[in-house]
């Protein structure tokens, strides 16, 4: 009944308001047809990228070099101020420890000249100053300085180029007293020769009867006497030859061991200096905080003396004077990253600047590395994609000029396969069609 009586009043409304002008229709499809036909052209010229999101920190190319503390202690003196320019190498600070900074440094200024007089063999020379206070180094310290005081006196001493002296002195008597039996034996060999001779005509003699045969008995007698002592003569020389060439061993022994000797005393001297000098080294290492290289320094967690560091903290920063040009550095998982291709746009907002107040930063992706990093726990893995700003200086979209230093972090939005509205309307289309066609039974069969 309800619905008798609608029908009933459309009827009379159609019958009051009479049938619709045709141009009415006519325009208006024809308006609805432009607006949709304009908006198919204008989606297919309507570039809309994908985007692939991902943190993103901002440093030079040449980045803060941060100073860290090797072990837990106090600051025992700030020698710069910060904002200050220093060089590679420059004391900044030093943690309090049981050694004198100055004596430390004035031993390791007197191990330079030590070590080059050692390696030039000039033992005189060696001298390490004493009674310095090196706290933890002494035992080595003092090491150190007993062997050069033993070598200095086993310099000095020079026992073994005394008892070699000496030997030489008896070798020289010995070999006078060698001249002299040599001598001696000649003689008495020219001698026992004149009675061989006189013998042999005293035996003619006595044999003819001109001699008596006692005469010939007592040139036999004095002949025997002669070969005697030429005998004992050529006896004592064979000791005295003995005698030299016993000293002449014992000189050169003496010789061998005291070079053997010096040896280890040099070898003892540079395993004890190489010693004392890497204890230096680790003593820098773990109480002094140098520039790692030129620029500005700036505090970070510490700024005055007598705070206390933790091992592994960061105390200082080194702001490089030559920075060098701002690139951004970015870790994406590996999957779908071959998209992204060198040269594709980035836009980045910042943390420490919201993007809605001061603009973003435009730039472009500049490298990618080919290896990929193993993510912990996860089987993917990341890879570096390094985007260079469009800008030299950090100028946003809203002309903001941002100086801070150090570095700054934010989402990096890389634009990738820029297509047409048209295109992303259609793909969802695409992809349905080509898996219906790798799905037809016809497909299927072959």
């Amino acid at each position: 009944m309800r619905l008798k009586n609608i029908l009933k009043t459309d009827k009379e409304l159609d019958n009051l308001l009479g049938p619709p002008p045709i141009w009415i229709v006519r325009w208006g499809i024809t308006i609805l047809a432009g607006i949709i036909v304009i908006l198919l052209v204008g989606s297919y010229f309507f570039r809309y990228p994908e985007v692939i999101s991902t943190p993103i920190t901002l440093t030079h190319e040449s980045p803060a070099t941060w100073i860290v503390a090797k072990i837990n202690g106090r600051i025992d003196s700030i020698y710069i101020k910060e904002n200050s320019f220093v060089r590679k190498g420059q004391i900044i600070a030093s943690l309090e420890n049981t050694s004198e900074a100055a004596d430390v440094y004035a031993l390791k200024k007197e191990l330079a000249q030590f070590y080059k007089n050692l390696s030039k063999n000039q033992g005189n020379n060696l001298h390490i100053q004493k009674n310095l206070h090196v706290g933890e180094l002494n035992e080595l310290y003092t090491n150190l300085i007993k062997l050069v005081d033993e070598f200095s006196n086993f310099r000095n001493e020079n026992y073994y180029s005394k008892k070699i002296a000496f030997l030489n002195k008896e070798r020289e008597l010995k070999q006078n007293l060698e001249k002299n039996i040599q001598k001696q034996l000649n003689t008495f060999s020219s001698y026992s020769s004149i009675e061989n001779k006189q013998y042999t005509r005293d035996s003619i003699l006595t044999t003819k009867g001109i001699n008596p045969k006692t005469l010939q008995e007592n040139t036999k007698k004095q002949i025997l006497s002669s070969d005697i002592k030429v005998n004992d003569y050529n006896s004592s020389l064979i000791h005295v030859n003995i005698d030299i060439n016993k000293i002449q061993e014992t000189a050169e022994e003496l010789k061998l061991t005291s070079k053997e000797k010096e040896r280890s005393f040099i070898n003892n001297l540079f395993i004890a200096y190489e010693a004392l000098y890497n204890g230096i080294l680790n003593w820098e290492s773990a109480y002094i905080l140098r520039a790692p290289t030129n620029g500005t320094i700036e505090y970070f967690n510490y700024w005055s003396e007598n705070q206390n560091v933790v091992a592994g903290e960061k105390v200082f920063s080194i702001i490089p004077y030559n920075k060098g040009l701002i690139v951004g550095k970015c870790l994406i998982n590996s999957t779908g990253i071959g998209e992204i291709k060198k040269g594709n746009n980035v836009i980045i907002k910042l943390n420490e600047f919201p993007y809605l107040k001061y603009g973003i930063l435009n730039g472009h992706v500049s490298r990618i590395s080919s290896l990929g990093l193993a993510e912990q726990n996860s089987k993917e893995k990341l890879k570096n994609i390094e985007v260079v700003l469009d800008t030299k200086d950090l100028v946003t979209s809203y002309g903001e000029n941002i100086t801070k230093a150090g570095e700054l972090t934010g989402i990096a939005e890389i634009s990738i396969n820029d297509i047409s509205l048209l295109e992303n309307f259609f793909a969802p289309l695409k992809y349905l069609s080509t898996n219906f066609k790798k799905n037809t039974p016809e497909t299927l069969s072959r």
